[in-house]
């Protein structure tokens, strides 16, 4: 055999290894939420599997904005379902806003509650109904969790594995899907609550909230199973029961360095970061000559896609826009409102939407005013820029105050805002070095991984592919119930085991000295006569 064939056959056969190796998956995404900010997150993952060439199909609640693909890598469908209103909005902010801390938790579960019975309404869209009734064949589905069960139903039908995104740091009933210790010592029940570490209040708060947190999952387990039954029948699908324990992988929006440290099983996997690109895109033309004219340093206003500006008060956006106005700055901001800002000045360029990542990484973007939302402080820390937070409801006042403490910026009151306290916060931080040096040396510390977020996302997806669900990597903790997790059986085995070796050694005790009793009266008997 000549050089040239044997370079030939050796080319043809690395050409097909490599066929083998990038051969395309059929991937299913269901991310039924009306969080614009989740289903960011969610398609952050979609666009690293369609770029690394899988075929992926898509359903949502709300529209989105096409992936650079075509057809079959792509594929969206809408379903059209009653969206959250300004107004219904309105109210879940203000009514997390009045509720004390400790109850917080039963009005999130009794809001959960209205939004599965919400999100059953999908299995009888036209679109969906016509979906199902397709002949395709999916490797696997990736689940947007937001304690929305009904969707497993789909992998069911579709018979494929399961993994499920989440877009912040697991609760205690995600954590429990795949099977990961939650110690209540030192790992908070949810990312509401401060820690690392807590003290011996703290503790006792999130011993009391987890253990009501897993009454309240086991009350909408009850109910989610209803739900699941009635458009899921067992006649014909696994049992709800059975499909989370079909859950393989949870890729959740978290990085260790952010805090805190808590142990993590395989199946629980850190992408955090995943919607931020590698390279950011092109600006728009007239955001990118108002920032590059930016000389003095720009500031992005943003407080995201579901926190307005009359959330922070009555007089809030007055107050915001006299003193942006008033800075030696330029200043984006992100207003979505349908009424006008107070006045027209040359220092502020308004958007109804705005590219914020791609604002972020630009060199003259100098601060960024946020909610306190998760995505937007991850942007900024990433692209080493400082912020004010204003945190309205939700995990907001958690994320700020960890940002504040970890040096990246200064919190504020929306309670309590004024003209002159955010002016002196925000001439505070830009002109402060100590907030940018500390939020660069947290972002190198973000961005040294081994994998970035987007391939450690594609590699553990099809890890799962690969290996038809990966049932080797389930921790056994998600066949264990809460007796059986606690050792709570075992205590109770022992405690058992010590209770009869005490009654035991009581009862050969007395004896003894029944016995001995007996034998002296005996002898003493025998003595007198």
């Amino acid at each position: 055999m000549n050089l040239q064939l044997k370079s030939s056959l050796t080319v043809f056969i690395l050409l097909i290894q490599l066929l083998k190796t990038s051969e395309a998956s059929n991937i299913l995404g269901v991310f039924l939420t009306h969080s614009p900010s989740n289903v960011i997150h969610h398609m952050a993952v979609v666009r690293a599997l369609v770029e690394r060439g899988h075929n992926v199909t898509v359903i949502t609640s709300i529209p989105l904005k096409a992936v650079d693909s075509k057809p079959p890598r792509y594929r969206h469908i809408f379903l059209k379902q009653e969206e959250l209103s300004q107004k219904d909005m309105d109210a879940i902010i203000n009514e997390a806003k009045s509720t004390p801390a400790h109850l917080k938790i039963f009005k999130v579960y009794s809001l959960i509650r209205k939004i599965i019975n919400q999100y059953s309404e999908f299995t009888s869209d036209p679109d969906f109904v016509n979906f199902m009734k397709e002949d395709n064949h999916f490797d696997l589905m990736i689940l947007g969790y937001a304690f929305n069960d009904l969707p497993l139903g789909i992998a069911a039908h579709f018979k494929c594995p399961v993994v499920v995104s989440f877009p912040i740091q697991p609760f205690g009933h995600v954590s429990r899907l795949i099977g990961n210790p939650t110690h209540t010592s030192f790992v908070p029940f949810s990312p509401f609550m401060e820690s690392n570490p807590m003290d011996i209040s703290g503790r006792i708060i999130n011993v009391f909230l987890s253990t009501a947190e897993r009454l309240l999952t086991m009350l909408l387990h009850f109910f989610s199973e209803r739900l699941y039954e009635k458009n899921f029948p067992s006649d014909r699908y696994r049992s709800l029961s059975e499909m989370k324990e079909n859950i393989s992988l949870i890729l959740f929006n978290h990085h260790f360095s952010e805090g805190p440290v808590r142990p993590l099983v395989p199946g629980l996997v850190e992408i955090g970061g995943i919607q931020i690109k590698d390279k950011p895109d092109p600006l728009p033309k007239d955001i990118e000559r108002f920032l590059e004219k930016s000389e003095k340093g720009a500031i992005l206003f943003s407080l995201g896609s579901n926190v307005r500006e009359h959330h922070l008060g009555p007089n809030s956006t007055t107050i915001i826009y006299k003193v942006l106005s008033s800075l030696p700055y330029n200043v984006i901001w992100k207003f979505d409102s349908d009424k006008e800002l107070p006045g027209n000045s040359t220092n502020i360029l308004v958007s109804k939407w705005l590219p914020q990542d791609d604002i972020l990484a630009h060199r003259n973007l100098k601060l960024f005013i946020n909610h306190g939302g998760k995505g937007s402080i991850t942007e900024s820390e990433y692209h080493e820029v400082p912020m004010v937070s204003l945190p309205v409801y939700g995990d907001q006042p958690k994320n700020a105050a960890i940002m504040q403490n970890k040096g990246h910026g200064i919190v504020l009151d929306y309670r309590i805002l004024s003209e002159d306290s955010l002016r002196e916060t925000v001439l505070e931080v830009m002109q402060n070095d100590k907030y940018r040096n500390a939020v660069q040396k947290f972002s190198r510390v973000y961005r040294d991984r081994p994998l970035t977020a987007r391939q450690n996302a594609v590699y553990w997806i099809e890890y799962v592919i690969r290996h038809q669900g990966a049932k080797h990597m389930q921790s056994p903790l998600k066949s264990m119930n809460f007796f059986e997790e606690n050792s709570l059986d075992v205590f109770v085995i022992l405690f058992c085991v010590v209770f009869l070796i005490v009654k035991f050694v009581n009862l050969f005790v007395k004896l003894s000295f029944r016995a001995a009793e007996k034998m002296a009266e005996l002898a003493l008997k025998q003595k007198l006569e």
